[in-house]
């Protein structure tokens, strides 16, 4: 289940981006 994980933190780094745009 790697890359559920992954698709996970992909989402955060995601929002991250927006967030701090």
């Amino acid at each position: 289940m790697a890359l559920q994980k992954s698709t996970e933190i992909s989402k955060l780094i995601s929002t991250y981006h927006t967030g701090k745009k």
